[in-house]
């Protein structure tokens, strides 16, 4: 029950940051997913500080450096790498659910962040082509 309800607000604010992107300019709509995509990945370095595993904290640091590039990339040189950004994001969400990532993050995160992650890299990749 819990990942439901999770999965609904992950497509609910996918939904309304959909609505928000639409009403801006497509730069200005690009910068926001780009910064949103970069504060996501962020979430999960206050996850790994709270758990405090060395390993884990290394591992998050390259992941989310990783992420940043691609938000970066997604404004400068294509907006597919958003896409792949937001798509990859809701696979290490994934990740963490099982606890292939040793992260310890609350239980409703991962299955609330893949829908978010999807939707919203769903919609770049229809609103781009």
């Amino acid at each position: 029950m819990r990942n439901i309800r999770a999965s609904i607000l992950g497509v609910v604010l996918a939904v309304a940051t959909i609505v928000i992107a639409s009403f801006l300019s497509k730069p200005h709509a690009l910068d926001l997913f780009a910064i949103l995509l970069a504060f996501i990945a962020a979430v999960y370095l206050g996850f790994v500080l709270l758990d405090g595993h060395r390993r884990e904290v290394v591992i998050e640091i390259v992941v989310i450096a990783l992420f940043f590039v691609l938000a970066i990339l997604g404004l400068w040189v294509t907006p597919y790498f958003l896409v792949i950004g937001y798509f990859a994001h809701g696979l290490w969400d994934v990740l963490h659910h099982p606890r292939a990532v040793q992260t310890k993050v609350v239980l409703w995160w991962p299955p609330f962040c893949l829908v978010y992650d999807w939707i919203v890299g769903g919609f770049i990749f229809w609103w781009w082509s």
